[in-house]
């Protein structure tokens, strides 16, 4: 990754631990202009080369889920990712 930049990524599983295939992840930073779509594949998502800031938000959709959001959360810069869980029911989350 080059220097001054991080990345957001993660994975969505439900509550057996199994990967959710074909989630629609959003991440945003309103302030900065920035909106990246992704779907999962794997369960695994890559939001990667985002600028080093704070007040992203990933929001997760499924079908059959209730959405998940997470908010106010901030990229490390220099570091290989930042990684965010989202459990379906998206109630567990583990950044």
């Amino acid at each position: 990754m080059a220097a001054g930049v991080g990345a957001i990524t993660g994975s969505v599983t439900d509550p057996s631990g199994a990967f959710i295939e074909n989630a629609k992840v959003l991440v945003t930073n309103d302030s900065l202009g920035i909106h990246r779509s992704v779907t999962t594949g794997g369960g695994i998502f890559n939001a990667a080369a985002l600028v080093p800031a704070s007040g992203y938000q990933v929001t997760v959709n499924s079908v059959g889920f209730a959405p998940f959001v997470k908010s106010k959360i901030t990229v490390l810069v220099g570091g290989p990712y930042n990684p965010i869980h989202g459990e379906a029911g998206w109630g567990n989350i583990q950044p």
